[in-house]
């Protein structure tokens, strides 16, 4: 008897560790992190945030690359600038997997370069783009310095997965709803639901 108890209180931290892991103050320390990297343009590093799954889709070394393309794109910078979490939903649980959804806003300059002097830059084309992108009251065109700087309202999922260590995310961005649908459970996709998690 003696020995059980032992066994059962030498035991209990670990299950408390575990049943512990999916905390809201996580969800926030990771994505803090994540703005850092991503504001200081370190995007290859923003790429251990991804959920791995994403992977097995779209290989990592495929998207590293795409990243390392817009870093070194010569005709155009993008800077990322006050990323703020503004809600961090209630955390469900399904299948001993953690997720919640979070929504943030950050602002954005796009500083556009001339790459060829004979084709003029067709600025008032890509405002309406932006605009199209992110609604019309959040993109200022800045016409004497090529750039627009935008306002953006966007959504993420955050995944605490026992395969993997710690939360990971996926941007919940237009075009991809497909993509997630074949990684993330409908009940997370499209409802808000309480969660007696930890927090």
């Amino acid at each position: 008897m003696n020995k059980l108890i032992i066994i059962l209180l030498i035991a209990l931290p670990h299950f408390l560790m575990a049943q512990s892991k999916c905390k809201k103050s996580d969800i926030k320390e990771n994505l803090e992190l994540y703005f850092v990297l991503l504001e200081a343009n370190r995007l290859d590093e923003t790429l251990n945030f991804i959920y791995p799954k994403l992977y097995d889709i779209v290989p990592k070394a495929t998207l590293a690359e795409s990243l390392d393309e817009m870093m070194t794109d010569t005709t155009m910078q993008i800077m990322f600038t006050n990323s703020t979490i503004q809600e961090i939903e209630d955390i469900q649980k399904l299948n001993g997997v953690c997720y919640s959804n979070v929504h943030y806003t950050y602002n954005m300059n796009i500083h556009i370069f001339d790459s060829d002097p004979s084709e003029p830059l067709d600025l008032n084309f890509m405002l309406d783009m932006y605009q199209g992108l992110y609604g019309d009251d959040n993109v200022k065109l800045n016409k004497d310095e090529k750039s627009f700087d935008v306002k953006a309202k966007e959504a993420l999922i955050m995944i605490n997965d026992p395969q993997y260590d710690g939360w990971k995310l996926l941007e919940k961005k237009t075009g991809l709803e497909a993509l997630l649908k074949g990684l993330i459970p409908d009940e997370i996709l499209n409802k808000k639901t309480g969660s007696t998690e930890q927090k």
